[in-house]
């Protein structure tokens, strides 16, 4: 893919790292991350530092598994049945108002982190000696015209992982 040209590796890639976790909740974040793992390898020009990312990124959220009962004995000593508080906030489906509070909330913030991950993206890319900018990445790359940076194979592959993602609904 990044034979066709950088973006489009960067993109397809990231999108296939999404879908590949095969459910609606997962998604959307992993297409996320999996656009900073490729900015990184690009910035890098090794897959190990995006490996590495992807594991502290797990290895945090396993973390939270075993925060999540410390918070609910925390809850229950102190006066609230935490289990009870926990499982509704979890389990609660928001309003249209709820969802627009935390979307107004979470997305300057969230615009904020993509620029501070640009810069610190760019800086590793420097201390590389590899040039991260939008004319870097977007150039097409030379080499085989014909190339297309999508085939028959890696839409069969999307709609694949779109069936186990709706599977996993059930």
């Amino acid at each position: 893919m990044q034979k066709h040209s950088v973006i489009a590796g960067i993109v397809i890639s990231a999108l296939c790292f999404g879908l590949m976790h095969g459910n609606f909740n997962q998604i959307p974040y992993a297409v996320y991350l999996g656009i900073v793992f490729a900015f990184l390898v690009e910035a890098t020009g090794s897959l190990l530092s995006s490996m590495l990312l992807h594991m502290l990124f797990n290895a945090f959220n396993t973390a939270l598994l075993y925060i999540y009962p410390v918070l609910i004995d925390f809850l229950d000593k102190n006066g609230g049945d935490g289990a009870a508080v926990l499982e509704e906030s979890l389990n609660a489906v928001p309003t249209k108002e709820q969802l627009l509070t935390v979307i107004s909330f979470w997305l300057p913030k969230g615009l904020v982190g993509i620029v501070i991950i640009a810069v610190f993206i760019k800086a590793i890319g420097v201390s590389a000696g590899r040039e991260i900018s939008f004319k870097s990445i977007s150039e097409k790359q030379s080499g085989d015209e014909k190339l297309s940076a999508v085939n028959i194979w890696l839409v069969l592959g999307w709609i694949l992982c779109i069936i186990v993602a709706f599977m996993n609904m059930l």
